[in-house]
């Protein structure tokens, strides 16, 4: 048997069973075991010595750890399911393991884990930034957009976002935010303003809802990064209203009409004729 103790700086743990399932070799790095000593001898069935590893963890694949043996043979039986993918655990320690198997060329099989504790860490911090962001976003009183600065794809969305283009988001299926530009190339040009000024107000331009009606924006954004890839956030004002007061024919997104001309043509001819 291996004498190593659980030492957080052993990354990795194994336990090796032969073709009848007999324990062959292990650390004590598996699942958290304290020490050496406290592993089962060289020949123990593998049930038995997961059961005994099994009283270091709290949670295998997303679920509560049991003490009965039918959950761990359950579980070790998920664990050997290579084709379903590595698993999760958590010891009671807290840290987190990645669990893999490989088959042994005599016969039996490799049981690993590797300590993830580090990735795991990184992970959750981001994603609770990200419930922080989706928290702030969605709270904010214009509608928020953030897209990704090389190709436009729409990485987050509020809720006030999906009203104002008339769609639900889907964040499982790419969406871009150039479908929402009446001319694209005002994204490529507000792009490359972004590379001068960080941060760019009240820049108006027309937009267009899911359903092809039109409407005027006033943007404010500025450059960063959104899940370790440059962005671009928007907040967005409607000002379509205010548009159309201005200019009635420009603000609704109509084409020019010439009606009046026409008519004083007539009006001119009929003289003429007359």
């Amino acid at each position: 048997m291996n004498n190593s103790s659980s030492d957080p700086s052993v990354l990795t743990g194994f336990a090796v069973f032969d073709q009848q399932n007999r324990l062959m070799e292990a650390n004590a790095t598996i699942l958290g075991v304290p020490d050496a000593q406290s592993l089962p001898a060289a020949g123990t069935d593998r049930t038995d010595f997961f059961q005994t590893a099994f009283a270091n963890i709290t949670k295998f694949d997303g679920e509560q750890v049991k003490a009965s043996k039918s959950f761990v043979g359950k579980s070790i039986e998920r664990w050997e399911n290579a084709e379903a993918g590595p698993i999760e655990a958590q010891t009671v320690d807290g840290r987190w393991k990645l669990l893999t198997t490989h088959p042994r060329p005599g016969g039996g099989t490799a049981f690993i884990s590797t300590d993830i504790t580090r990735l795991k860490e990184v992970e959750l911090a981001h994603r609770e930034k990200s419930e922080i962001f989706k928290t702030v976003t969605d709270s904010h009183p214009l509608p928020v957009f953030v897209i990704d600065y090389d190709t436009g794809e729409i990485l987050y969305e509020s809720l006030d976002a999906s009203k104002l283009v008339g769609r639900e988001w889907d964040p499982e299926t790419p969406q871009f935010i150039s479908d929402h530009y009446v001319d694209q190339s005002e994204m490529n040009a507000l792009r490359q303003r972004l590379t001068v000024d960080e941060i760019i107000r009240d820049h108006e331009v027309q937009f267009q809802r899911a359903d092809g009606s039109r409407l005027w924006i006033s943007v404010n954004c500025r450059l960063g990064n959104y899940g370790g890839r440059p962005a671009i956030t928007l907040g967005i004002l409607d000002i379509t209203e205010r548009k159309e007061q201005e200019d009635p024919v420009r603000g609704s997104g109509a084409p020019p009409s010439n009606a009046g001309v026409d008519e004083r043509c007539d009006q001119r001819q009929g003289h003429i004729r007359q």
